[in-house]
């Protein structure tokens, strides 16, 4: 009868160890899946990171392209604003010695008119 409790008792601790490793096996695959699943999440978060800043990255160029696009059209615009100062000037100062040019061209034309008139009274009046 001992001999039977000794046996059973071994058989119980064996079932007990048995069910334990079933356990913990259990309990090791339940944790191993939990982490692969946080390892997923973690691997879809830096992707998303990862496209998002290489958009941003994109944008920044594209921005980068329009200011310097934006400097260049201002520094053309400053360029033609300086060129149509000065041939406003230019042609200001054309057209002041155009102007002077006739009026001393008319100048002449009308003292050589008053010269003619002039001598055509003095021989009148001899």
């Amino acid at each position: 009868k001992n001999k039977r409790q000794m046996e059973r008792a071994l058989l119980e601790s064996e079932k007990k160890k048995r069910e334990n490793a079933e356990k913990e096996t259990e309990k090791i695959a339940r944790e191993t899946m939990e982490l692969m699943e946080r390892l997923r999440q973690i691997e879809e978060q830096t992707k998303r990171a990862q496209d998002e800043l290489e958009e941003q990255t994109r944008r920044v160029l594209e921005l980068e392209k329009e200011r310097t696009t934006a400097q260049e059209e201002a520094e053309r615009l400053d360029m033609d604003h300086k060129a149509a100062v000065e041939a406003k000037a230019a042609l200001l100062h054309d057209s002041e010695t155009q102007s002077q040019e006739s009026l001393a061209t008319e100048l002449e034309e009308l003292t050589s008119k008053i010269s003619q008139l002039e001598d055509a009274k003095k021989k009148k009046d001899d």
